[in-house]
């Protein structure tokens, strides 16, 4: 079965489970870490390549608001809530990797991404 065949079913599983109203002592599944890994084995987010040090790309979900980073390490972080405004400053920043150390890192939730 071809990867983008795997992607799709794995999708579909995610959609259908956004759809159920179900909610755990945690709170919403959405907001669940373990789902959130889910989502990021099944999504795509179009990668741009940056100048930087620390990082080699950069994208954006604009529907979710999830900045995915991918370090010069191959290390791959999908931050949550990252507005529109935040990721165009960061991009404009003398410093992309500078920006994701002050700014991102201590503001935002980061989840290791398994890509």
């Amino acid at each position: 079965m071809s990867e983008n065949i795997q992607k799709s079913r794995l999708q579909n599983i995610i959609d259908q489970l956004k759809g159920c109203t179900y909610e755990c002592k945690g709170g919403r599944l959405e907001n669940n870490v373990a789902f959130i890994k889910l989502e990021g084995m099944a999504d795509h987010i179009d990668m741009i390549p940056v100048k930087s040090s620390t990082i080699a790309e950069i994208g954006y979900d604009k529907h979710r608001c999830i900045l995915r980073v991918r370090f010069q390490n191959n290390t791959v972080y999908n931050v949550m809530d990252v507005s529109r405004e935040t990721v165009a400053d960061m991009i404009a920043s003398p410093s992309i990797g500078s920006f994701y150390q002050k700014i991102i890192r201590p503001r935002y939730k980061a989840i290791k991404a398994e890509i």
